[in-house]
């Protein structure tokens, strides 16, 4: 990349989660690629060199319970393999890249998530130093679509689980009504007799 001048995030238009590609930007570490509704806090928690955000649990009774009554942002990150730089003028290091993104996970997605990305991470990196926003998309919509499609399917299992709890606590109150008519509904009409 040419370090004389600051270039500008790429952004990807219309996609279903917020994220960011945090890499090499000259000396310091930057915004390479930003979904188009990146939140500042996402960008915040890139800024400290934070993995993820406090929110992070990989229980499964904050993945069943946690978005109940309040649904917090969770943000996550992965790291790519270190790659070499092809211009190095500013840099002898292997460079890192970190992909945030903000979205329900679990330990074992967030794996899944990170062999993704460092699939994609050399075609990514040439089309981030080639600045072709085409080539960009193609190298990052796999990792994307990864992490859309965790977090649609840990929702979904959320809704099942509070389906069944709803489910589950009519039947208990169902059941009390019917042993409360069968055992005291008798002595409560003998009462009600003139």
């Amino acid at each position: 990349m040419d370090t004389s001048q600051p270039s500008k995030s790429l952004i990807i238009n219309n996609s279903p989660i917020e994220f960011a590609v945090i890499g090499p930007k000259g000396k310091p570490n930057g915004i390479l690629v930003r979904s188009d509704n990146l939140k500042i806090d996402v960008i915040g928690l890139a800024a400290l060199g934070s993995e993820n955000s406090n929110s992070y649990s990989n229980s499964s009774r904050d993945l069943l319970f946690g978005n109940l009554f309040f649904c917090p942002r969770k943000i996550w990150s992965v790291a790519s393999v270190p790659l070499d730089q092809i211009d190095r003028n500013w840099d002898e290091r292997k460079s890192e890249y970190r992909f945030y993104w903000v979205g329900l996970c679990s330990r074992l997605d967030k794996e899944s998530v990170r062999k993704t990305f460092n699939r994609q991470i050399t075609d990514l990196f040439f089309g981030i130093e080639q600045n072709d926003i085409e080539q960009v998309e193609w190298s990052i919509a796999p990792v994307v679509l990864v992490c859309s499609e965790i977090h649609i399917r840990l929702v979904k299992r959320q809704l099942r689980f509070i389906t069944l709890l709803i489910m589950y606590a009519f039947i208990v109150v169902l059941s009390f009504i019917v042993v409360f008519l069968v055992h005291l509904g008798p002595q409560i009409l003998l009462f009600k007799r003139p």
